[in-house]
């Protein structure tokens, strides 16, 4: 079995590959899945966070959410897994999950390892930096994966793949590419949105800097998704919502580019 991993910062990234997959890539995705019908070692590690794992570091919705994956699907030969993380700042937990499966498949014969070949894949949004260099940041930060007791080297930067959400100037975030989505799906309600976000907060107004506009732009989300999913966060709206067509999906440049590259990965 061929195996792949996606890491990216948060739940509504998660959302948004989901649907890549299921529009774009025609995955299937196991929504019903155990977690003993993992592929091994994962299905023993998986088991043995829940039972072991010391967790007093880690807030509540990291436990849940990161140290099992967030959806799963099959792509013809590949096991594909999108896991979050929880921003940035949590690359350590990233390492050490990656340590403790390579280390299960090199140490423990007992486990036999169901992988003929693994793929990880780390991405991030570019935020105010270019693009390019948001990559070698990330191949610096995730690379080298080492064995912490014997301080062996079982990954490099070259066993990583590396996508970066940016906007049309090489800098943004995923909502740069989301609202441009929105727009291809319903003009009308973007605009009534926008207007609405703009006339009733005073600080989205007129967004000076990338953090404020991304935090613009998923209020414009938001509140266009409220209509088919009421209360919805931005991930539920992605996933439940309808906000988005899928002829938006497959038409975008930007989508088009995402499949491009996970295409070529999972050959």
């Amino acid at each position: 079995m061929k195996v792949c991993m996606i890491f990216t910062e948060g739940p509504h990234d998660v959302a948004f590959i989901r649907k890549v997959l299921t529009v774009c890539c025609s995955a299937t995705e196991k929504t019903k899945i155990k977690l003993d019908e993992f592929p091994e070692p994962l299905a023993s590690i998986f088991q043995e966070y829940v039972k072991n794992r010391d967790m007093q570091d880690l807030s509540l919705d990291m436990v849940q959410k990161f140290f099992l994956p967030d959806r799963v699907f099959e792509k013809g030969d590949y096991f594909i897994m999108l896991f979050y993380t929880g921003g940035k700042d949590n690359i350590s937990l990233v390492k050490k999950f990656i340590s403790d499966l390579k280390f299960n498949i090199k140490n423990k014969p007992d486990i036999k390892s169901d992988f003929e070949e693994e793929k990880y894949i780390f991405i991030n949004d570019a935020d105010d930096k270019n693009f390019e260099d948001v990559i070698i940041s990330m191949k610096s930060s995730y690379f080298p994966i080492i064995d912490e007791d014997t301080n062996e080297t079982y990954l490099t930067e070259n066993d990583g793949a590396y996508y970066v959400w940016h906007g049309a100037d090489g800098k943004g975030t995923l909502e740069d590419i989301l609202i441009k989505l929105l727009e291809t799906s319903n003009t009308d309600l973007l605009s009534k949105s926008e207007s609405f976000v703009k006339e009733s907060f005073d600080n989205l107004r007129n967004p000076s800097d990338i953090p404020t506009q991304a935090k613009q732009y998923k209020a414009i989300l938001t509140s266009a998704g409220q209509g088919k999913s009421a209360g919805g966060s931005l991930n539920s709206i992605l996933i439940k919502g309808k906000l988005i067509t899928e002829d938006a999906f497959k038409g975008s440049e930007a989508v088009k580019n995402f499949v491009n590259f996970l295409n070529t990965i999972l050959q």
